[in-house]
């Protein structure tokens, strides 16, 4: 599965708006609104009455399973946010709206009413599962197939999980509800 709205020269990408009773993204599909350009990512919303599961990759590419907003160049990346009752993103699943290069990396906001579940790598000891808002340094060949800067000056943005239940390697299950805010990348 590949979804995208895209922006590649001064206009703004499309927003995405997506409701359903349950959201699939498996075996290295893509969920995104990337900008290419100077014009910003358009924004993503995803509302799910069961689950929303980001689950594993393509074995030898290390593509993995992702929802994400992304600048890969001046404009700005969209926001993300995902109302489901349980969210799992596993064996190297990944959301993300992130920054590659001058653009801010957009917000992502999660409202999950049962959980949250964070484990597992990509196959063959690939990345770990992960949520977040970043600032990445891609390898050297992806920086010269896109055109992107050595190291991003992009700010990541914020990401807020609102959920009863948080289950990943680094937090207990019986940890209280949590509502976390990751910090600035300056």
């Amino acid at each position: 599965m590949r979804n995208a709205g895209f922006s590649f020269g001064s206009g703004r990408a499309g927003d995405i708006n997506l409701s359903a009773e349950q959201l699939r993204v498996l075996n290295g599909g893509q969920f995104s609104s990337p900008a290419f350009g100077i014009g910003n990512g358009g924004n993503i919303a995803i509302n799910s009455n069961n689950a929303v599961e980001v689950i594993g990759s393509i074995p030898g590419i290390f593509q993995s399973s992702a929802i994400g907003a992304a600048s890969l160049n001046q404009g700005n990346g969209g926001s993300l946010i995902i109302n489901t009752s349980r969210l799992v993103v596993r064996d190297g699943g990944v959301i993300s709206p992130s920054g590659l290069a001058s653009g801010n990396a957009g917000s992502l906001t999660i409202n999950a009413t049962d959980s949250v579940e964070v484990t597992g790598r990509a196959v063959g000891g690939g990345l770990p599962s992960r949520i977040e808002s970043a600032a990445i340094i891609e390898s050297e060949p992806v920086r010269q197939l896109l055109g992107l800067p050595d190291a991003p000056s992009g700010n990541s943005g914020s990401v807020t999980i609102n959920t009863p239940r948080l289950t990943s390697p680094t937090v207990p299950e019986s940890a209280p509800p949590t509502k976390a805010r990751a910090p600035q990348a300056t």
